[in-house]
């Protein structure tokens, strides 16, 4: 990936928090706003798979938070057993950040989580996002138009 030294993304240092036995990384940059949005990754995705060409034009209108979930990445910990976990992850580093609301994207396996988080947590989640959530690659699942 090649960031120039103008992209917010790029300027973004990774941080850390400890929840519940995990030290977290991620990124919080971009506009100031009162709601963040929070960017999910795929299964096997970081942080630094996102692409600044996609997220760079969001950071110019609102907050921003990159996310590697507990033991991906750059974070440390357990990899939750399943998108429940993965979920409950997201949710406790709200909480450590203080945000009481949160927008989330989701993309692939992300998506998932996302749907989990908001589900488990409406009143933490204000909006939610999917991208590329269909599960794919499986063997006669229904075709799409």
């Amino acid at each position: 990936m090649n960031l120039s030294d103008s992209s917010p993304m790029a300027a973004a240092k990774t941080e850390f928090v400890s929840v519940d036995g995990a030290r977290l990384a991620y990124r919080a940059f971009g506009a100031s706003g009162p709601v963040p949005l929070v960017l999910l990754m795929r299964f096997r995705g970081t942080m630094d798979h996102w692409d600044p060409a996609f997220v760079d034009p969001i950071a110019e209108q609102r907050p921003i938070v990159l996310l590697d979930n507990a033991g991906v990445g750059q974070s440390e910990g357990e990899v939750p057993g399943g998108i429940s976990g993965m979920a409950e992850i997201v949710r406790l580093f709200a909480a450590a950040k203080g945000l009481e609301k949160i927008d989330v994207f989701g993309w692939s396996m992300g998506a998932a989580v996302g749907l989990k988080l908001t589900i488990d947590h409406p009143v933490l989640v204000r909006k939610l996002v999917f991208a590329g959530s269909g599960p794919g690659g499986i063997v006669d699942a229904p075709k799409g138009p």
